[in-house]
């Protein structure tokens, strides 16, 4: 039983200090990304091509409070930077890589 306690204890510390980023397109689609520490910069994929980012979803963690969005893989260029809550980015920007801290 008192395993079972510690594990439990675990995984739920574990889980309260995840954070969470979630990109919202102009056509509706959206990825979300999740971690516990400092992302680092971390390129999206192909699949988001060209669109448009018009909004962002960030719930932060005991470890990372701030996300920056950029228009190119290599996190030099920012377009757009926050903390935790539901935010418009205006005008929309293309998003290549995030960096979350």
């Amino acid at each position: 039983m008192h395993l079972l306690s510690t594990i439990l204890i675990s995984l739920l510390a574990c889980h309260a200090t995840a954070w969470s980023l979630t990109i919202h397109f102009i056509d509706g689609g959206h990825i979300t990304s999740n971690g516990r520490l400092n992302s680092g910069c971390k390129a999206y994929d192909l699949l988001v091509g060209n669109r448009q980012v018009d909004r962002a979803e960030f719930k932060g963690s005991t470890f990372a409070d701030t996300f920056e969005l950029f228009s190119d893989k290599d996190c030099r260029n920012l377009v757009y930077r926050n903390g935790g809550g539901n935010h418009r980015v205006q005008p929309p920007r293309q998003v290549r890589a995030y960096k979350v801290y």
